[in-house]
């Protein structure tokens, strides 16, 4: 008789544990619980741009008014993977996910046209290069400047449009040589 008894705690132990776990995963999928305990952690809003990003994307608009500018842009925005199987796909999407572009310069179409990225002292090279590969795998061409260079509108023209579109624009003949790729977009 004994062992009938605890053969009863048992049962209701498990039951008890079986709730538990089961409320904990219904709250889960319904989002973060919010607490009750007031946090000295509060949500503050900030300007999407700091200083120099807003000073190029001014002169990005002035030099490029026909263009569109998109200001911090995440890859996953313009990027997507093909060819693999599912599992290979989105393995390789990972690798850019996570990553922001400073501007995309579209045409009036949203066909990209340039990355730009401005570069301070928290670009690193070997993860610019990485960066970089993957934009030019998905057939787009990468601007990079110094943020302590940020260019006029003259380069900006000439770095984004390119010579010989440049030249067409003003009515002159381009250097040979010199062209204007648009890249391939789905």
């Amino acid at each position: 008789m004994e062992s009938v008894g605890y053969l009863v705690v048992l049962a209701i132990i498990a039951a008890a544990i079986s709730g538990f776990a089961s409320k904990n995963k219904r709250s889960w999928r319904k989002g973060a619980k919010v607490s009750t305990n007031p946090s000295p952690a509060k949500f503050r809003a900030k300007r999407p741009l700091s200083a120099p990003e807003q000073i190029l994307f001014g002169r990005l608009k002035a030099a490029l008014p026909d263009h569109v500018i998109l200001s911090q842009v995440s890859f996953s925005q313009f990027l997507f993977t093909k060819g693999g199987d599912r599992k290979q796909n989105f393995a390789r999407f990972a690798e850019a996910r996570q990553k922001v572009a400073d501007f995309l310069v579209c045409d009036p179409s949203f066909r990209i046209v340039r990355v730009i990225e401005l570069d301070d002292r928290s670009h690193r090279q070997e993860k610019d290069e990485r960066r970089d590969a993957i934009l030019k795998e998905a057939g787009l061409k990468v601007v990079r400047w110094k943020i302590s260079n940020i260019p006029n509108a003259e380069t900006i023209r000439r770095d984004i449009l390119g010579k010989r579109l440049l030249n067409e624009m003003e009515g002159t003949v381009a250097a040979p040589g010199m062209t204007h790729e648009t890249p391939v977009q789905e």
